[in-house]
């Protein structure tokens, strides 16, 4: 038998749910129930007089609250970020600035920053929202009322310097969207970590990859700048996006993600089954965050063009990230390997504004990720395009993983500081599960003229001509 208290609770938190989400009065539970009272009261003459009471009761409470209601709405997410990004880690961004006086500058610093951050929040209410489920859809509830920033940013003081390190590896992250859904977590933090004696101090944003990726990352980054126009950013997904053809990967593109995707998971489910010991006692994934060796990279694409008469349908030319995608994996030699790559400015309807995970994954095969040049053609014909004979590598059903930011890059420049570093966010994607069985790079910018890469891998590359300086922190 439930107790009275249990049953006043459980009413009262299913009331307040359907207050937040329902729109409709006429729908009202409230009504529903009044109804069935009603109809109880005018069969049972025993029961009208406490079901009436109960009826009076339920319409004070509706009234009551009606007065002050919580105005808010659902947006639905992908179907990629409900069912699969919801496990990916969070990517995020960090700089490092300097500041000569830090006893005045810091405080101009923050309350510039804070503003900056309210001013975002009212153009884009949905950032301080919550990822609830709706009707089994994973969703970003957003209030409609004056949005907080307060679970938005957040100011670090951090008393002693040698802890700064730490506080941006545990502290400014977000967690994975599977621990953020339906809870008061927030999916979005925008940090400043400081100290007061310190000339240095770090600003950060990190986003959940269930709701947003690089590109959102870098429009909130380049609004944090004195002089950005601050813009709306659409939350609002188009779902049909991949239905455009130049868009959508196709027959044997789609396979092979398959064959990527059971790959992948069939690496992670390994490491998990071999127990939570055994995979404490693997060996931490071998981490490289160097400069990108520009001559080296150069060298490369001269080698190429010049053999590029010799190759029939060969691309005009090839990127740095197609260069190092050869370079890297050709001595890791995975079975296959994921080129994510964003839609944004591609897809039909979906323009830079538009925020959300419009991603494409193109799967490569060992005799497309050892040539630069078909590495290119695989992207530039959505996967249509293969090599004679093209199959998947190693029988370990090993797989890797190459993203590249470096097309999103924004200069921040805020006020009486100058920037020092710029560099995805440690402590964020590039740690836990997925870095330590499958081998990642990440290309990103630093400075607008400078290239620099992150590297995951059990093994050590032998080959690092691709490598310049150590990236520093």
């Amino acid at each position: 038998m439930i107790r009275p208290a249990t049953a006043l609770k459980r009413s009262k938190r299913w009331l307040i749910h359907w207050k937040t989400v329902s729109h409709d009065t006429a729908s009202s539970p409230i009504w529903l129930m009044i109804v069935c009272i009603g109809t109880l009261c005018s069969q049972n003459t025993f029961w009208w007089q406490p079901l009436l009471t109960v009826a009076l009761f339920l319409v004070c409470y509706y009234f009551w609250h009606k007065r002050t209601p919580t105005k808010g709405r659902y947006i639905p997410l992908l179907f990629n970020e409900a069912f699969l990004l919801r496990h990916y880690l969070s990517p995020g961004l960090e700089s490092r600035f300097t500041c000569s006086n830090p006893k005045e500058d810091l405080p101009h610093i923050l309350k510039h920053l804070r503003q900056r951050v309210q001013q975002m929040a009212l153009f884009n209410p949905w950032l301080c929202g919550y990822l609830k489920t709706n009707c089994g859809i994973p969703s970003i509830w957003t209030d409609e009322t004056q949005p907080s920033i307060d679970r938005l940013f957040y100011e670090i003081r951090v008393d002693d310097p040698c802890d700064m390190e730490l506080v941006l590896t545990q502290q400014t992250s977000v967690e994975i969207g599977a621990k953020v859904l339906n809870t008061n977590k927030p999916f979005l933090k925008i940090c400043v970590v400081y100290s007061p004696e310190c000339h240095d101090y770090y600003v950060t944003v990190c986003v959940t990859h269930m709701v947003g990726e690089p590109n959102l990352l870098y429009q909130l980054w380049g609004m944090l700048a004195s002089n950005a126009p601050i813009v709306p950013l659409w939350a609002d997904r188009h779902h049909s996006y991949k239905k455009h053809p130049l868009t959508a990967l196709k027959g044997a593109a789609r396979g092979k993600f398959l064959y990527y995707f059971l790959s992948s998971q069939a690496s992670i489910f390994r490491t998990i089954w071999a127990g939570h010991q055994h995979s404490k006692d693997q060996p931490q994934p071998i981490l490289h965050r160097r400069y990108v060796n520009m001559e080296w990279v150069q060298k490369k694409k001269e080698a190429y063009q010049k053999r590029r008469s010799e190759l029939d349908g060969s691309p005009s030319y090839v990127s740095t990230q197609d260069v190092l995608t050869t370079w890297f994996f050709s001595q890791l030699k995975p079975s296959c390997v994921c080129v994510a790559y964003s839609l944004h400015d591609r897809a039909e309807y979906v323009t830079m504004q538009h925020m959300g995970n419009y991603l494409e994954a193109l799967v490569l095969f060992p005799d497309e990720y050892s040539n630069p040049g078909h590495v290119r053609r695989a992207v530039a014909t959505a996967g249509e395009w293969a090599p004679v004979n093209n199959r998947s590598g190693r029988d370990d059903y090993s797989a890797g993983l190459v993203t590249g930011w470096h097309s999103r890059y924004v200069d921040l420049e805020l006020p009486r500081s100058t920037r020092q570093t710029h560099l995805p966010l440690r402590g964020a994607m590039f740690t836990g599960m997925i870095p330590r069985v499958l081998p990642c790079m990440c290309l990103f910018r630093t400075s607008r003229d400078q290239f620099a890469v992150v590297t995951l891998s059990q093994e050590e590359l032998l080959d690092r001509s691709a490598f310049g300086d150590p990236v520093k922190l």
